[in-house]
């Protein structure tokens, strides 16, 4: 199992443009979020993209058991961002960053290969494999 970084300052990131960040995060739309289209007609559910876990449109572990399993995955290069994708991230570590304090309302980890995901939500920890 790895650490997790607790201070996301300490990691190595690049800022993408806008219209990156959009073709991350559609990319996990149209990954995670892929029943919530099919079955409502949009990506999003209720407001946040995260509900496609919360109300079970996607098939995730929970609380402390996803960060463990989040915690277990293989370093790769990685993405951040917000729920928003105001901000989104290239980031590079020797392990990955927990988000719970890092002053994020809602906040996605999503690596490159696009095998998994981890969000960190004002609700509850949700982490899914693609």
């Amino acid at each position: 199992m790895n650490t997790l970084i607790e201070n996301f300052s300490e990691i190595h990131k690049n800022e993408l443009t806008t219209k990156e960040g959009y073709l991350v995060q559609r990319s996990w739309l149209e990954i995670f979020s892929a029943s919530v289209k099919e079955k409502t007609g949009a990506y999003v559910y209720k407001g946040f993209p995260w509900h496609c876990f919360s109300y079970e449109f996607y098939p995730c572990t929970r609380g402390e058991k996803a960060l463990t399993k989040y915690a277990h995955q293989e370093i790769e290069t990685y993405y951040v961002f917000d729920e928003n994708c105001s901000v989104c991230w290239r980031c590079e570590s020797q392990s990955y960053p927990d988000l719970r304090l890092a002053g994020f309302d809602e906040a996605y980890v999503f690596p490159l290969s696009k095998n998994w995901t981890m969000v960190f939500s004002h609700y509850d920890l949700f982490f899914a494999i693609s």
